[in-house]
């Protein structure tokens, strides 16, 4: 075990994270999530008993998860959950409710940067 990975055993340093995963910790603060699960930061990368003894955990994890980030825009952690407003690449998400006086209505859900 390396002196990097056995000091994160116990503290991450949070400016020595990837911007994905500063932003994921932002995120979960905000919503006021207590507990954050990285997947390659609870899982060592490159590690087969590693990753197998963990894995059973993974349905557990998953299983009882709040809330799901998943910076899928980004070509790498670098780039963080966050980018600059572009109408073009905004993914519009359209509820369905009804007005005050009962009629059927579509609402366009725009996402906010926190």
């Amino acid at each position: 075990m390396n002196l990097k990975l056995s000091s994160f055993g116990t503290s991450i340093p949070r400016s020595s994270l990837c911007k994905a995963f500063q932003d994921a910790i932002r995120i979960a603060l905000t919503l006021g999530i207590d507990y954050l699960w990285i997947d390659s930061l609870c899982i060592i990368q490159d590690d087969e008993d590693d990753w197998r003894q963990e894995s059973l955990l993974i349905s557990t994890v998953y299983g009882n998860f709040y809330l799901n980030i998943a910076a899928a825009g980004a070509s790498d952690g670098s780039q963080g959950c966050f980018f600059e407003n572009n109408p073009r690449k905004i993914n519009k998400l359209q509820v369905g409710g009804q007005t005050r006086d009962g009629k059927n209505k579509r609402y366009d859900c725009i996402p906010t940067y926190i």
